[in-house]
């Protein structure tokens, strides 16, 4: 009976030589049992010290909830969600949400893995306040550039107001290039533009 208790495959290297020391110091209580009662606690013992011995199964279930749990919390601390602008944290609570569902549903490490970097995937795809801002800094330059250069007519224009004009347009477009935030992007090119109302004088 204790021979054929559990298969001794279903155990990792270390647990084996822990699960033959059960069963043969199970077969010396039983030998040494004086009479049926004896016999069945020896047996019932020994079966109680197998039954504690974790097999692959055991092993192998306990480091895929440990690689789960690790995972989910490594998402959480991936960014900082007050680097986000609040339509942007909303998207990443739900990279997030979505990220650890698909971690709970791996059916092994190598999946979990896989979700984790999917989840980070699309959580790098989310802009950060300062992404966006940069964007839009030059989003502002581009426009305020593009301004400048339609603002007159050079045509309209002498030969030596010409030069003034085209000197005025790229003068503004330096300091447009310049500016550090989009009111800057603004300044700069309110004051190119007077510089150009006044070569009109």
């Amino acid at each position: 009976v204790l021979d054929g208790y559990v298969s001794a495959e279903s155990y990792r290297e270390a647990q084996k030589a822990e699960l033959a020391t059960a069963i043969a110091d199970g077969k010396t209580a039983i030998d040494e049992s004086a009479d049926i009662t004896a016999v069945s606690i020896a047996l019932n013992n020994a079966k109680a010290v197998i039954d504690a011995i974790k097999t692959d199964a055991d092993f192998t279930a306990e480091e895929l909830l440990a690689a789960k749990n690790t995972a989910k919390a490594e998402l959480d601390i991936y960014v900082n969600s007050s680097n986000y602008r609040t339509e942007e944290q909303a998207l990443l609570a739900s990279a997030i949400a979505e990220g650890k569902n698909a971690i709970d549903s791996a059916t092994d490490i190598s999946a979990v893995n896989t979700a984790l970097a999917t989840a980070k995937a699309a959580i790098d795809g989310i802009k950060t306040d300062a992404e966006l801002t940069a964007e839009e800094l030059a989003t502002a330059k581009t426009n305020a550039k593009a301004e400048l250069d339609s603002y007159v007519n050079a045509g309209d224009y002498r030969a030596d107001q010409q030069a003034l004009l085209a000197s005025a347009i790229a003068n503004g477009k330096v300091a447009i290039d310049g500016a550090a935030d989009i009111s800057a992007v603004s300044a700069a090119l309110a004051n190119a533009k007077a510089v150009i109302d006044r070569s009109e004088e």
